[in-house]
């Protein structure tokens, strides 16, 4: 028996998130949603999800707050994913160097996109 994987969708917007969080368990996925960064901790320490999908917005310091998240033993395993609004170029670059896994931007997103974009990034 296989087990679920498992996603933690830490978004502001509680209706995006909502969205998001119906299509990944139709697809057989067990999530758990949250709207605010120091939720979003607590639960994945609890839940150890294979991916956290955090909402950028939530950070004042994207590098530091990543790198914090990264170092905590009990999410080690998990993928961390940024979801934005808008890019830029050098705040996609302190992402990813700080332990992002995946830069993703919402208005180019659908549910299904985001789900295959996620089986994908748990396939690496």
């Amino acid at each position: 028996m296989t087990s679920k994987p498992t996603i933690l969708l830490a978004i502001q917007n509680l209706h995006l998130a909502e969205i998001f969080a119906r299509q990944f368990a139709r697809e057989g996925w067990e999530v758990e949603v949250v709207d605010k960064l120091p939720a979003a901790e607590l639960r994945a320490v609890q839940f150890r999800p294979n991916i956290m999908i955090l909402d950028a917005q939530s950070f004042s310091s994207v590098s530091k707050e990543l790198r914090r998240l990264k170092s905590l033993p009990t999410l080690l395993k998990t993928k961390i994913v940024l979801l934005a609004d808008q890019t830029h170029h050098t705040f996609v670059h302190e992402a990813l160097t700080a332990g992002a896994a995946e830069y993703v931007l919402a208005g180019h997103l659908t549910p299904s996109s985001l789900v295959t974009k996620m089986k994908r990034l748990l396939a690496v």
